[in-house]
Protein backbone atom coordinates (compact mmCIF):
# COMPACT_ATOMS: atom_id res chain seq x y z
CA UNK A 1 0.00 0.00 0.00
CA UNK A 2 0.91 3.29 -0.58
CA UNK A 3 0.29 6.75 1.82
CA UNK A 4 0.69 8.08 4.63
CA UNK A 5 0.22 6.52 8.35
CA UNK A 6 0.07 8.50 11.80
CA UNK A 7 0.22 6.71 15.02
CA UNK A 8 -1.72 8.99 17.53
CA UNK A 9 -2.80 7.02 20.40
CA UNK A 10 -0.57 6.33 23.11
CA UNK A 11 0.72 2.49 23.29
CA UNK A 12 -0.61 1.52 19.94
CA UNK A 13 0.84 -1.21 18.21
CA UNK A 14 1.43 -1.03 14.59
CA UNK A 15 2.59 -4.46 13.19
CA UNK A 16 2.47 -7.31 10.33
CA UNK A 17 2.43 -5.22 6.96
CA UNK A 18 4.58 -3.98 4.21
CA UNK A 19 4.06 -0.77 2.94
CA UNK A 20 5.52 0.93 -0.47
CA UNK A 21 6.10 4.53 -0.98
CA UNK A 22 4.59 5.13 2.46
CA UNK A 23 5.98 7.35 5.21
CA UNK A 24 5.31 6.27 9.26
CA UNK A 25 4.58 9.52 11.56
CA UNK A 26 4.22 8.53 15.30
CA UNK A 27 2.95 11.49 17.88
CA UNK A 28 2.10 8.98 20.60
CA UNK A 29 4.53 7.83 23.74
CA UNK A 30 5.17 4.04 23.93
CA UNK A 31 3.71 3.38 20.57
CA UNK A 32 5.30 -0.22 19.15
CA UNK A 33 6.24 -0.70 15.35
CA UNK A 34 6.95 -4.23 14.84
CA UNK A 35 7.65 -6.74 12.09
CA UNK A 36 6.90 -4.10 9.13
CA UNK A 37 8.98 -3.86 5.96
CA UNK A 38 8.67 -0.32 4.40
CA UNK A 39 10.00 1.41 1.34
CA UNK A 40 9.81 4.91 0.83
CA UNK A 41 11.47 7.41 -2.27
CA UNK A 42 12.13 10.65 -0.42
CA UNK A 43 15.51 11.74 -1.07
CA UNK A 44 15.46 14.27 1.45
CA UNK A 45 13.10 13.20 4.09
CA UNK A 46 11.81 10.32 6.24
CA UNK A 47 9.98 7.24 6.43
CA UNK A 48 9.34 6.94 10.12
CA UNK A 49 9.26 9.98 11.92
CA UNK A 50 8.68 10.75 15.58
CA UNK A 51 7.68 13.63 16.71
CA UNK A 52 8.32 15.40 20.24
CA UNK A 53 5.73 13.77 22.46
CA UNK A 54 6.56 9.98 20.30
CA UNK A 55 8.87 8.89 23.66
CA UNK A 56 9.56 5.38 24.77
CA UNK A 57 8.91 4.24 21.23
CA UNK A 58 9.71 0.97 20.39
CA UNK A 59 10.76 -0.55 16.70
CA UNK A 60 11.20 -4.10 16.47
CA UNK A 61 12.00 -6.36 13.41
CA UNK A 62 11.38 -3.81 10.72
CA UNK A 63 13.38 -3.38 7.06
CA UNK A 64 13.42 -0.08 5.76
CA UNK A 65 14.70 0.90 2.23
CA UNK A 66 14.76 3.42 -0.48
CA UNK A 67 14.54 2.60 -4.40
CA UNK A 68 18.07 3.54 -5.39
CA UNK A 69 21.37 4.94 -4.62
CA UNK A 70 20.29 8.70 -5.39
CA UNK A 71 17.31 10.15 -5.99
CA UNK A 72 15.13 7.23 -5.76
CA UNK A 73 16.33 6.94 -2.04
CA UNK A 74 15.12 7.93 1.22
CA UNK A 75 17.44 10.14 3.47
CA UNK A 76 16.14 8.95 6.91
CA UNK A 77 14.43 5.59 7.88
CA UNK A 78 14.08 7.00 11.59
CA UNK A 79 13.97 10.39 12.35
CA UNK A 80 13.35 11.73 15.86
CA UNK A 81 12.73 15.26 16.79
CA UNK A 82 14.74 16.43 19.51
CA UNK A 83 12.13 15.29 22.32
CA UNK A 84 11.55 11.72 20.65
CA UNK A 85 13.28 8.57 22.23
CA UNK A 86 13.17 5.42 20.47
CA UNK A 87 14.87 1.74 21.17
CA UNK A 88 15.41 0.34 17.64
CA UNK A 89 16.08 -3.72 17.90
CA UNK A 90 16.63 -5.97 14.88
CA UNK A 91 16.46 -3.49 11.96
CA UNK A 92 17.68 -3.94 8.47
CA UNK A 93 18.02 -0.29 6.93
CA UNK A 94 19.35 0.27 3.63
CA UNK A 95 19.43 2.49 0.37
CA UNK A 96 18.90 5.25 3.11
CA UNK A 97 21.57 8.49 3.64
CA UNK A 98 21.06 9.20 7.08
CA UNK A 99 19.64 5.98 7.81
CA UNK A 100 18.96 6.70 11.99
CA UNK A 101 19.19 10.56 13.08
CA UNK A 102 17.66 11.83 16.62
CA UNK A 103 18.86 13.17 20.63
CA UNK A 104 17.47 9.89 22.36
CA UNK A 105 18.26 6.80 20.43
CA UNK A 106 18.82 3.13 21.67
CA UNK A 107 19.86 0.62 18.83
CA UNK A 108 20.93 -2.74 18.93
CA UNK A 109 22.08 -5.59 16.88
CA UNK A 110 20.98 -3.97 13.23
CA UNK A 111 22.29 -3.98 9.96
CA UNK A 112 22.66 -0.48 7.97
CA UNK A 113 24.30 -1.19 4.72
CA UNK A 114 23.68 0.10 0.77
CA UNK A 115 24.07 3.79 1.63
CA UNK A 116 22.69 5.78 -0.54
CA UNK A 117 24.32 9.37 -1.50
CA UNK A 118 23.05 12.18 -4.05
CA UNK A 119 26.22 13.77 -5.02
CA UNK A 120 26.46 17.68 -3.66
CA UNK A 121 23.09 16.76 -1.46
CA UNK A 122 24.03 14.12 0.33
CA UNK A 123 25.34 14.06 4.47
CA UNK A 124 25.96 10.11 4.79
CA UNK A 125 25.56 8.91 8.45
CA UNK A 126 24.65 5.39 9.87
CA UNK A 127 23.39 7.45 12.97
CA UNK A 128 24.08 10.41 13.88
CA UNK A 129 22.79 13.09 16.74
CA UNK A 130 23.68 16.76 16.60
CA UNK A 131 23.18 18.37 20.25
CA UNK A 132 23.03 16.52 23.50
CA UNK A 133 22.39 12.78 22.10
CA UNK A 134 22.03 12.44 25.78
CA UNK A 135 21.52 8.59 26.61
CA UNK A 136 22.48 7.31 22.72
CA UNK A 137 23.49 3.71 23.49
CA UNK A 138 24.79 2.26 19.74
CA UNK A 139 25.28 -1.27 21.14
CA UNK A 140 26.03 -4.35 18.91
CA UNK A 141 25.49 -3.55 15.49
CA UNK A 142 26.75 -3.51 12.27
CA UNK A 143 27.28 -0.02 10.18
CA UNK A 144 28.69 -0.25 6.44
CA UNK A 145 29.29 2.69 5.19
CA UNK A 146 30.31 1.96 1.86
CA UNK A 147 30.33 5.46 0.71
CA UNK A 148 33.92 8.05 1.21
CA UNK A 149 31.47 10.18 3.94
CA UNK A 150 30.53 11.25 6.91
CA UNK A 151 30.45 8.65 9.51
CA UNK A 152 28.88 5.36 10.64
CA UNK A 153 28.47 6.50 14.05
CA UNK A 154 28.59 10.72 14.03
CA UNK A 155 28.36 12.53 17.27
CA UNK A 156 28.02 16.41 16.55
CA UNK A 157 28.00 19.62 18.21
CA UNK A 158 25.66 21.22 15.65
CA UNK A 159 23.12 22.44 18.62
CA UNK A 160 24.60 21.20 21.32
CA UNK A 161 27.31 19.66 23.52
CA UNK A 162 26.89 15.14 23.28
CA UNK A 163 27.08 13.84 26.96
CA UNK A 164 26.07 10.16 27.89
CA UNK A 165 26.39 7.81 25.10
CA UNK A 166 27.91 4.63 24.56
CA UNK A 167 29.13 2.72 21.04
CA UNK A 168 29.84 -0.42 22.33
CA UNK A 169 30.41 -3.87 20.50
CA UNK A 170 29.89 -2.79 17.20
CA UNK A 171 31.35 -3.97 13.90
CA UNK A 172 31.73 -0.06 12.14
CA UNK A 173 32.80 0.15 8.60
CA UNK A 174 33.69 2.87 6.45
CA UNK A 175 32.63 6.26 5.73
CA UNK A 176 34.77 9.75 5.96
CA UNK A 177 36.07 9.32 9.64
CA UNK A 178 34.53 6.11 10.81
CA UNK A 179 33.34 7.84 14.26
CA UNK A 180 32.87 11.38 15.37
CA UNK A 181 33.24 11.14 18.61
CA UNK A 182 31.52 14.77 20.08
CA UNK A 183 33.99 16.79 20.46
CA UNK A 184 33.67 21.11 19.20
CA UNK A 185 33.65 24.55 19.74
CA UNK A 186 30.70 24.67 22.23
CA UNK A 187 32.31 22.60 24.70
CA UNK A 188 33.44 19.51 26.09
CA UNK A 189 31.66 16.14 25.63
CA UNK A 190 31.22 14.12 29.28
CA UNK A 191 30.82 10.54 29.48
CA UNK A 192 31.21 9.04 25.71
CA UNK A 193 32.28 5.83 26.05
CA UNK A 194 33.31 3.96 22.61
CA UNK A 195 34.22 0.94 24.10
CA UNK A 196 35.57 -2.73 21.79
CA UNK A 197 34.39 -2.07 18.71
CA UNK A 198 35.54 -3.40 15.47
CA UNK A 199 36.03 -0.27 13.14
CA UNK A 200 37.83 -0.75 9.35
CA UNK A 201 38.89 2.40 9.00
CA UNK A 202 37.49 5.20 6.58
CA UNK A 203 38.63 6.95 4.03
CA UNK A 204 40.44 9.60 6.03
CA UNK A 205 40.80 7.33 9.47
CA UNK A 206 38.22 5.84 12.21
CA UNK A 207 38.13 8.97 15.24
CA UNK A 208 37.71 12.42 14.38
CA UNK A 209 36.78 15.03 17.01
CA UNK A 210 37.81 12.53 20.32
CA UNK A 211 38.57 14.93 23.09
CA UNK A 212 39.79 12.10 26.22
CA UNK A 213 39.97 15.11 28.61
CA UNK A 214 36.08 14.81 29.28
CA UNK A 215 34.50 13.62 32.53
CA UNK A 216 33.81 10.39 32.03
CA UNK A 217 35.40 10.04 28.63
CA UNK A 218 36.48 6.23 27.36
CA UNK A 219 38.01 4.98 24.63
CA UNK A 220 39.67 1.48 24.59
CA UNK A 221 39.51 -1.56 23.24
CA UNK A 222 38.72 -0.96 19.96
CA UNK A 223 40.43 -2.49 17.07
Amino acid sequence: SAGYVRLGTAGQVFQNVSLDHCAIEVAAPNVIIRNIKIGQTDPELWAIRLLNNATGVQITDVECFGYGRTTASVQYCVYLNDGASVTITRANFHLCADCVQGEHVVMTESWLHDFANIPGVSHVDGFQCNSTCEGTRIIHNLINVDQDQTGAVSLFQDFGIPRDVTIERNWLIGAGWTIYGGAGTKGTPNFIRILNNIVDRGQFGWLAYWNPNGLGNQCSGNR
